[in-house]
């Protein structure tokens, strides 16, 4: 019987293993699919995290500073290092912490509906465009405040002004165009923290009903020289742009130079790299045997301070750090106070511990000292502690009510008292021949960040810092008559004129000394346009930030060649040779070496590097002589010492 036709089914002809194959390739596929939603829904809660943070930190700013730019915020951004820690909470709060809770809300609900239908998230959809909305409203706010616009604009422009104003020190042959007496004076030079002439009442110059400062201001009166002329209102420096914070303000007054290093500027993390072909206040005073010492209550690291100082002069530093690091049971021993480090009160009384100590060696042995300090108590806080820092001294001061006024009057209070000690016929701690060859120098680092604090400014006001200097011995004559518009590069060679120093064309960086009567470029060009100038791209700026003129006569004639401290110790084991405490550093060092002459031929012996130092232990005979170099990355050796066995 024929076999009748069976009808054909499905997929007939497929076995039952290829008709598993589509649920698995399926199921490949889904949880592909799968895989790529996670890290794409991943990938876009870190995007919103991203600008959740940045809309974080626009709201610390707007919160809590006033009148900053984008330079400003990019250069702190740059040099973290010793920033206070109550700064750091409360900026990790606003751009972390309170992020991360604002979107966890979005991933929990994106967590129970992301199977849903489209239409059933709705409202997951709304809470993103509100928070994107939000963003671009924070965004645009901080644009305004930070003058994006602005500094794209000027930044893209070209001047030569500064280029064609601008004097080192020393001349194209290398020879200074400085000169010190015979018998160098000492310099005390205090930045005063956010302390301006505003802070005074209207008729000394400033905005407020009652003066905040009324000792400073009474102090420059009697003794202090502002260039007010017959004026009486306190006079004060003009603040330009790249010239107000702290480390900025540092900058200019020993350089005649706005601190201007590029967004995108990497070389600046060592002191060989910060401005290396400047010329400072702190390098002029090394050359002349100056013992420098540089105090604050914070970390002497904190916006870059000690990176500029330690290149530009080797300073001493006598920071939180260092008094922090003393033992428990010394009296000096500081602990940290909940603001930036210690406050005010301890920094006088160690600056006049060690004031008593220098001025005997000046008067033994003749040696200049540079005592520069900061003070710190009356920077600008935040919402939650507020502005300035409340000791014991002024806590309950009944004067004043808001706490920054009570801060400042309280800094107005100390420094004057400190001043007035020194200068006092009657102190027999300090020698009358240190007082008559000791200047002071007081001056505002910048005007104030406090947010809102000189919002009675009447329209057209310019702020400025308050200066003063004391006991100032200048060599030319000049208009004591004529009130003078001046900024913060003016003060380099001022401070040196202050200091008896006769100055070729009294000119140095784009600053003129206000103890004769050469014009300042504020005087010249007027405060805008001088302001609008600074911003923009300039050659010399550029090429001071990285110069190294590595030439060993010009390094000799300008006083660059590295300084340290050798030493060859026999022992049993060999003998143990060291390069330490290397100073004055005018490049990166490859390499140390000592070499030694022996039987005829020269002996060279490289040594290893310890952390800043150079040690080897090896067997040398006796009676030779050892000659230390330390070997730059240009090839030149430095020879920094010679030893007879």
């Amino acid at each position: 019987m024929p076999n009748e036709e069976e009808p054909k089914l499905e997929n007939e002809g497929e076995t039952p293993a290829e008709n598993a194959g589509e649920p698995q390739k399926d199921l490949k596929q889904s949880r592909k699919k799968m895989v790529w939603r996670i890290i794409g829904s991943v990938a876009f809660f870190l995007g919103c995290f991203a600008l959740l943070f940045v809309c974080g930190a626009c709201v610390y700013m707007l919160v809590n500073w006033d009148d900053v730019g984008l330079v400003e915020v990019i250069t702190q951004l740059k040099m973290l290092d010793g920033t206070a820690a109550r700064s750091v909470f409360w900026f990790c709060m606003s751009a972390v912490v309170a992020p991360l809770l604002l979107l966890s809300v979005p991933v929990m609900l994106y967590a129970l509906w992301w199977r849903r239908p489209t239409q059933k998230k709705f409202p997951f959809y709304s809470a993103g465009a509100l928070a994107l909305i939000g963003i671009v409203v924070i965004g645009t706010i901080t644009w305004n405040f930070l003058d994006v616009s602005g500094y794209i604009a000027l930044s893209s422009q070209k001047t030569l002004l500064l280029d064609e104003n601008y004097v080192d020190p020393y001349d194209e042959e290398d020879n200074p165009r400085v000169f010190f007496p015979t018998m160098k004076r000492n310099l005390v030079f205090i930045y005063l923290e956010s302390t301006e002439v505003t802070f005074t009442d209207p008729a000394h110059g400033g905005i407020f009903e009652k003066n905040i400062i009324p000792e400073l201001t009474a102090l420059n009166e009697s003794m202090g020289e502002d260039f007010g002329g017959t004026d009486p209102k306190l006079n004060g420096a003009l603040s330009l742009p790249l010239t107000n914070w702290t480390t900025a303000g540092i900058f200019s007054t020993s350089t005649g130079l706005p601190c201007k290093i590029g967004l995108f500027e990497t070389a600046i993390g060592n002191k060989v790299d910060f401005f290396g072909g400047v010329t400072s206040l702190g390098d002029l005073l090394e050359t002349e045997g100056y013992d420098q010492t540089f105090y604050c209550g914070s970390a002497a690291t904190f916006g870059g301070r000690a990176l500029f100082l330690s290149g530009h002069g080797e300073f001493e530093f006598k920071d939180y750090e260092y008094y922090h690091s003393l033992p428990e049971e010394d009296p000096n021993h500081v602990d940290y106070d909940g603001w930036w480090g210690f406050n005010d009160q301890d920094l006088l009384r160690f600056m006049k511990e060690d004031l008593i100590e220098k001025s005997q060696t000046y008067v033994d042995e003749g040696r200049p000292f540079n005592m520069t300090a900061i003070t710190v108590d009356s920077h600008f806080g935040d919402i939650f502690s507020g502005d300035g820092h409340l000791c014991d001294l002024c806590r309950d001061d009944p004067e004043y009510d808001r706490q920054y006024e009570k801060a400042l009057h309280c800094d107005s209070k100390q420094v004057s008292e400190f001043v007035e000690w020194f200068y006092d016929p009657t102190n027999t701690e300090i020698d009358p021949l240190v007082k008559a060859n000791t200047a002071f120098v007081l001056m505002g680092d910048h005007p104030s960040m406090a947010k809102n604090f000189a919002d009675g400014a009447p329209k057209g006001y310019q702020r400025r810092t308050y200066a003063s200097y004391i006991n100032a011995a200048p060599v030319s004559a000049y208009d004591t008559n004529a009130r003078r518009e001046y900024s913060s590069f003016d003060a380099f060679p001022t401070t040196l004129a202050a200091l008896g120093c006769t100055i070729d064309g009294n000119r140095l960086g784009l600053g003129a000394n206000l103890f004769s009567n050469e014009e300042t470029l504020v005087e010249k060009y007027g405060f805008a346009r001088l302001s609008a100038d600074v911003q923009k791209e300039t050659p010399i700026m550029e090429k001071l930030l990285r110069l190294r003129n590595l030439d060993m006569t010009h390094l000799e004639k300008t006083h660059r060649l590295p300084k340290a401290e050798v030493s060859a110790l026999v022992e049993e084991d060999g003998c143990h040779l060291s390069i330490s405490s290397i100073k004055n550093d005018p490049e990166y060092f490859s390499y140390a070496k000592v070499e030694y002459e022996q039987g005829g031929d020269l002996v060279s012996l490289r040594l290893n590097k310890v952390g800043d130092d150079y040690e080897k232990v090896a067997p040398i005979p006796a009676g030779v002589e050892l000659n230390f170099y330390l070997v730059g990355r240009s090839k030149n050796e430095y020879k920094v010492g010679t030893i007879n066995l």
